[in-house]
């Protein structure tokens, strides 16, 4: 079978073209993402952002709050400093937590979770 001219790697496509598959997760970065912080629906054109940011856009003040993400299979909210970088996800979920040390906080919130450090 003759190609005439035609590489046969490439088959006449451009060799700088990137191959996709129905694999891979594309996602225009420049559009908005829409979370939720206490229920409340907000969106960001940052995918990645400090957390005290995150609870100033709540109208919350990060000096008494902390910023936490509720995650599909732990029983409560993964907790973030107020420095730390969160990146967001469409659909992601946070809840501001008061800023208190964890023995003063309801037993309800705590008793069904291990004393474990939250690992992402």
């Amino acid at each position: 079978m003759a190609t005439a001219g035609v590489n046969r790697l490439t088959r006449g496509r451009d060799q700088n073209r990137i191959a996709m598959s129905h694999f891979d997760n594309v996602i225009d970065i420049r559009r908005p993402v829409e979370f939720t912080i206490d229920g409340r629906t907000y969106q960001s054109r940052s995918r990645r952002r400090p957390a005290a940011d995150l609870l100033r856009l709540a109208g919350l003040d990060p000096a008494s709050h902390e910023l936490g993400e509720l995650r599909v299979h732990r029983p409560r909210p993964v907790r973030f400093a107020d420095s730390d970088i969160v990146v967001i996800h469409k659909g992601t979920r946070f809840v501001s937590l008061p800023d208190q040390p964890r023995a003063s906080m309801p037993d309800q919130l705590w008793a069904s979770a291990p004393d474990q450090p939250d690992v992402m």
